[in-house]
């Protein structure tokens, strides 16, 4: 599985770079950005493509990252809760499977030996 996903990877990487390579050109345009703001105006003097492209795509990145951290806390708080009750549940059955140990050896030495019939005089009664 570890080979499928590294050949995978640099399939994918592979056609990313046949893409800007083929468009190299609009990668390495120059774009003149303005924000009008109403009280100040600001521009941006030939800003590459690429970096347009490249700062949007760690905005998005980040922007994921931050919208899934709370469910990923959320996970990690449930995951520790659930290994402390398997931890007691564990706990619990170790006592019980002590309990369960001392309470047959108590009960096979409670037995009469009366009550036990060797095999021979078993077998020599029935007849």
């Amino acid at each position: 599985m570890k080979k499928f996903k590294l050949i995978l990877v640099l399939i994918i990487a592979a056609f990313i770079g046949l893409f800007v390579y083929q468009n190299l050109a609009a990668f390495t345009h120059l774009f003149n950005l303005k924000l009008n703001i109403g009280i100040k105006r600001y521009e941006m003097l030939n800003i590459q493509a690429s970096l347009i492209f490249l700062s949007l795509f760690l905005f998005g990145f980040l922007l994921a990252y931050f919208l899934s951290l709370g469910e990923r806390l959320k996970a990690r708080r449930d995951l520790k809760a659930n290994s402390e009750k398997i931890r007691d549940m564990e706990e619990e059955l170790r006592m019980l499977k002590s309990v369960s140990a001392t309470s047959e050896s108590a009960a096979d030495e409670d037995t009469e030996p009366e009550d036990v019939v060797p095999e021979e005089n078993a077998s020599e009664e029935s007849v």
